[in-house]
């Protein structure tokens, strides 16, 4: 993906195409946070950012959403909240796609930033834009995303002790990735479902 990306860049860069070339290294910057490179993909998106000019709102905000995203696996959790913050104005201006990414993004932030703090606020918050997230993925129809943040948004419920709620979204979540066959993603929900099931002491279910 690298040599691809890395060659779609140059090509782009010889025809002028500087906001083709900036998508190019936001995608190759999702590359290096994969690989674990958090430095090398924030220095990435940062190149790309400076590349684009004030009408590329849409694929602005994606690449403030992706830095928000490196900065929260790197542990900068205040970093990340920033970018978030910059990255607020530009959304209203662009679809639900990128609103929905750009609200989970946030309440994955806040819900970090509740635990390391211990902040009713910050889980508050949270809780609305995981909200927000899953009615503009629905909206769309994006169903992938939708089970994402059903799964996220039923772990913060199990951090907040609120069983019941965090059991139907996860059951949701591990029903729409069994439509996808998504045995990876489902396998994620279980481990969070098995966890649910220790907290309410059910623990046939949770060894199931």
């Amino acid at each position: 993906a690298e040599e691809l990306l890395n060659g779609s860049i140059a090509f782009f860069e010889q025809l002028g195409l500087k906001t083709r070339s900036a998508e190019g290294r936001i995608e190759l910057a999702a590359c290096y946070w994969r690989e674990g490179m958090f430095d090398l993909a924030r220095t990435t998106i940062l190149a790309a950012l400076d590349g684009l000019s004030e009408e590329d709102c849409e694929i602005r905000s994606v690449g403030l959403i992706r830095l928000a995203l490196i900065d929260r696996t790197a542990g900068r959790l205040h970093n990340a909240l920033a970018r978030l913050n910059e990255a607020a104005e530009l959304v209203v201006l662009t679809g639900p796609w990128a609103a929905g990414r750009y609200h989970q993004e946030l309440a994955t932030t806040l819900k970090n930033l509740a635990i390391t703090e211990t902040s009713d606020q910050h889980f508050d918050h949270a809780i609305e834009h995981y909200q927000e997230a899953l009615s503009e993925f629905e909206a769309i129809g994006n169903h992938r995303y939708v089970a994402a943040v059903e799964n996220n948004y039923g772990n913060l419920l199990l951090t907040l002790n609120r069983l019941d709620e965090a059991e139907a979204h996860l059951m949701n979540a591990r029903k729409l990735f069994d439509g996808f066959v998504d045995r990876a993603r489902r396998a994620q929900v279980d481990e969070t479902l098995a966890r649910l099931h220790l907290a309410a002491n059910r623990f046939d279910l949770a060894r199931q």
